[in-house]
């Protein structure tokens, strides 16, 4: 009798562990899932809610060395876009953005239909961390990310820059 109840234990004891286990998998499958969204990690390092609206097209992201550095660059279909989300974007052109886009889309190889149309009208913004140095009357920046939107593509175009 002793022998039974010592293998119902270590039984119940099995099973309770495989359970935890296959619990643990599968919080950590879950965590791994939503955190491979770029959502997230506009978030996390910018403190930028994407809107959940937008859907995923594209997404590149550099190996990034010791330092972190590297370029991440989204592309999201956004056909319902928020009003409030875009209520501090600016409308005019920016050669500079254009510019400093062009520049770090160079790291990257990203196919030509997942590349903003400059030719189109857009909203933007630039969001930057701490002056990095002035060089030749350009002001460099250590992190910077930029959000469009293009109406006419309904896209909006999330491109982080670490350096």
């Amino acid at each position: 009798m002793d022998s039974r109840k010592k293998k119902r234990d270590i039984t119940i004891a099995v099973l309770l562990s495989a359970l935890m286990l296959t619990l643990t998998a599968c919080a950590e499958w879950f965590e791994s899932d939503t955190s491979m969204s770029e959502k997230h990690p506009v978030q996390q390092n910018w403190g930028v809610t994407i809107p959940l609206t937008a859907r995923e097209l594209y997404s590149f992201d550099t190996p990034s060395s010791i330092f972190g550095d590297g370029l991440r660059w989204n592309v999201y279909a956004y056909d319902d876009p928020d009003a409030n989300f875009f209520s501090d974007f600016e409308s005019e052109r920016s050669a500079e953005a254009e510019s400093e886009i062009v520049e770090f889309s160079e790291d990257g190889d990203i196919p030509r239909e997942y590349f903003p149309d400059f030719t189109q009208d857009y909203i933007w913004k630039r969001y930057i961390a701490e002056p990095l140095m002035t060089v030749d009357g350009r002001t460099y920046y250590d992190d910077n990310m930029y959000i469009l939107y293009f109406p006419s593509e309904k896209r909006l175009y999330v491109i982080q820059m670490f350096i």
